[in-house]
């Protein structure tokens, strides 16, 4: 398992390992035996075998299709640790895999990144992947880690309820965008319609927790314990 450059992967990688290692086991078990020739007249070592056939020596896995990615994390949460985990356990590189994992701040600055061939994975939200839709450089997902959000909104010492957002600027990524959408659901079940709160377009989580600690905007989703 391996990404073409040719096509555009959007990866939330946190199990890379595991999949690589499972795709490359799945290749290696479909992967027919090879009879030795009966007009050969050199033994051949397993390495020299393996290679002739396009096989791995015996207890070996085949060797991955692209071996060095960049696997950009978009924002500092849970779940981008992930990718992390296997770069320091050393495991990316004991399955043959150079991996490194620079961090983007926020999904749009992600996706333009990956669209650009300047990495070639990031850990992102789904709307990223379904805002290439119908356009010359679609993305794709290779692998999900959640089903639902698990952000939380968190507030000024003086807002305690919902209610009390009303009227009040809440900062998030960009319109469309995961932390977008989260906003919306959230007003909808506190009872609040879409414009009963002002959506101001902030950025990436960083540059969100910065604008509600200078007091420009009332509240922000930011990344659940």
């Amino acid at each position: 398992m391996g990404i073409r450059a040719s096509r555009l992967h959007s990866k939330t990688l946190a199990l890379l390992t595991s999949l690589a290692v499972a795709a490359l086991a799945a290749c290696q078990a479909a992967a027919p035996s090879v009879a030795p020739s009966p007009s050969a007249t050199v033994a051949s070592s397993p390495l020299v075998s393996a290679q002739a056939s396009g096989t791995a020596p015996t207890g070996q896995l085949p060797q991955p299709e692209k071996s060095s990615l960049t696997l950009a994390a978009s924002a500092v949460e849970v779940t981008e640790f992930l990718n992390q985990l296997p770069l320091a356990e050393g495991l990316y590189k004991k399955y043959g895999l150079d991996v490194s994992v620079p961090f983007i701040d926020g999904n749009a600055a992600a996706l333009q990144a990956l669209i650009a061939g300047q990495v070639d994975a990031i850990g992102t939200s789904p709307n990223s992947t379904m805002l290439t839709v119908g356009t010359s450089t679609p993305v794709q997902d290779v692998a999900v880690l959640y089903n639902r959000f698990y952000d939380v909104i968190v507030a000024k010492s003086d807002i305690t309820s919902p209610g009390d957002l009303r009227g009040k600027k809440i900062g998030i990524s960009q319109i469309g965008g995961q932390s977008d959408a989260e906003v919306l659901m959230a007003m909808k079940a506190g009872g609040l319609g879409q414009t009963d709160a002002s959506r101001i377009q902030i950025g990436g989580q960083s540059a969100r927790i910065a604008a509600l600690q200078a007091g420009s905007v009332d509240a922000i989703p930011v990344d659940g314990p």
